[in-house]
């Protein structure tokens, strides 16, 4: 189980150095409306996540004694993850100073939660890792991967938008650009080293 929560903890790390829209997203809200409603948007995110591992969960439970299917997800969710590992790497950061619309807190923690919800590539993602951690993983391991997964991104979400409203004007493009080619990085070589080349080394 520990190993299981540290690994965890680390795939956590990479994804939260990922900047897509929710990342900006926080970015501004942290910039024009303090720590305290960025916080509200990173557990509107968080939830989402929950709910899109639970369902990833039981979907990879339910195909967890079909080996053809776990083949297809692979290759599927091995070209997927190796997309978005090129996009980071090669992906243009352009930083937008314009100041996000007053809302009440509360609807900062709607619009992380519908961000990600409305987004079904989510699920999908989490059920490439769900399903290649089923191998090797008890179920109690598993949930203990995913949740220290959802965790760490949750805490570093946090992380960033205390960092983000005390210090946004030492915050570049050059900056976060090095981010994403490091997760991107990381992400290509996942799914080329983990996903892709061990299914192709089964079929030779």
């Amino acid at each position: 189980m520990l190993l299981a929560i540290i690994t965890g903890i680390l795939v956590g790390f990479v994804l939260s150095l990922l900047t897509g829209p929710t990342f900006f997203s926080l970015l501004k809200i942290s910039i024009s409306k303090g720590f305290r409603s960025g916080i509200y948007f990173a557990f509107g995110v968080f939830l989402s996540d929950v709910i899109y591992i639970v369902l990833a969960v039981v979907f990879s439970l339910l195909i967890g004694l079909e080996e053809r299917y776990r083949q297809i997800i692979y290759i599927v969710g091995g070209t997927f993850l190796l997309g978005i590992g090129i996009y980071y790497i090669i992906k243009k950061v352009k930083i937008s100073n314009e100041p996000t619309k007053a809302l009440k807190n509360t609807a900062y923690f709607f619009k992380g939660f519908l961000m990600c919800m409305l987004n079904p590539m989510m699920l999908f993602y989490w059920i490439t890792i769900s399903t290649k951690f089923t191998e090797s993983y008890t179920h109690s391991e598993l949930i203990g991967f995913l949740a220290a997964t959802s965790l760490t991104i949750l805490s570093s979400d946090i992380g960033k938008s205390y960092f983000v409203s005390k210090y946004r004007s030492k915050i570049n493009e050059r900056h976060i650009s090095w981010l994403n080619r490091i997760a991107g990085t990381v992400i290509a070589g996942y799914a080329i080293f983990r996903l892709l080349i061990p299914v192709v080394l089964k079929h030779v």
